[in-house]
């Protein structure tokens, strides 16, 4: 049974239905030559097609391998694909890549991060001849340091009591309600905490799919020139900070894509966003 805080008792059926299936990651360190190229990774070198043009910048720098997942490798979830890899890659500086004006850039250009799908790929080894390719272990940030090779495993979640999931389903009526409780932030982080950890959910987490655990306002929500537009975008991928990862003061990176283009498999509307605790 859903556990919730008395506070949002009077909301049981409509948060018992947000139930959705979500892929819980944990990343450990490796040492990059133990991994295959196509496996799942955070960080270290990725799968390179023969006619693959390496993504760059808008600087014309390359740009590391900041995740990678083969969707072999992980249990099915509706929606995604079955098969191929989805390459992440982020420009190396002090934002890793990230884009703030989405009102400016939408749709955006990925100009600064790319997101790619190989729906095939050859499983056998390719020659490591990698001395010119950055990987997030080379780099001066420390926001992936190292390569990680990633664990998969189905859970449940249900979604946040804030952010842009939790008001496309209750509507602007649900918040109203709880500002009348006169319950202040921090009182209600306490109790979003306890609902996550209750629920046999962690907040901090890498995942794929599912609700986005947003730790300052949701990416979604926050240019009201092309939030209408965002809001119907769900949550790819989130990297999340950990003894290891670091998204500035215990933060959270997230990848949103529009689930028309992820039918589509189609990948180059993906909006990438990180914030800090």
């Amino acid at each position: 049974m859903l556990y919730l805080p008395q506070l949002f008792e009077p909301f049981r059926p409509q948060l018992e239905a947000t139930q959705l299936d979500y892929i819980n990651i944990t990343a450990t360190p490796s040492r990059d030559e133990a991994l295959t190229l196509t496996q799942s990774k955070f960080g270290g070198y990725p799968y390179l097609p023969a006619d693959f043009e390496y993504p760059c910048n808008s600087r014309g720098e390359m740009m590391p391998l900041l995740a990678q997942i083969n969707f072999e490798e992980m249990p099915a979830l509706v929606g995604f694909p079955t098969k191929g890899l989805l390459q992440f890659y982020a420009t190396d500086d002090e934002m890793m890549g990230m884009e703030y004006e989405y009102e400016e850039t939408f749709p955006v250009t990925q100009e600064d991060y790319r997101v790619i799908y190989h729906p095939t790929f050859e499983t056998h080894d390719q020659p490591r001849f990698f001395a010119d390719i950055p990987t997030t272990a080379s780099s001066e940030y420390d926001f992936v340091p190292g390569t990680y090779t990633l664990q998969f495993e189905k859970r449940i979640g249900y979604v946040p009591l804030h952010g842009i999931d939790c008001k496309n389903v209750f509507g602007e009526y649900y918040f109203t309600n709880l500002q009348e409780e006169s319950v202040d932030y921090q009182e209600n982080h306490r109790l979003s905490m306890e609902y996550y950890t209750k629920n046999g959910e962690e907040f901090i987490q890498h995942k794929v799919g599912g609700y986005a655990n947003s730790v300052q306002e949701d990416a979604r929500a926050m240019h009201d020139a092309v939030s209408s537009q965002l809001t119907q975008y769900q949550q790819l991928l989130q990297i999340s900070s950990d003894d290891h990862i670091s998204w500035g003061d215990a933060g959270v990176a997230h990848f949103f894509i529009d689930p028309i283009d992820l039918q589509a498999l189609d990948f180059s509307r993906v909006i990438y966003y990180w914030s800090c605790g």
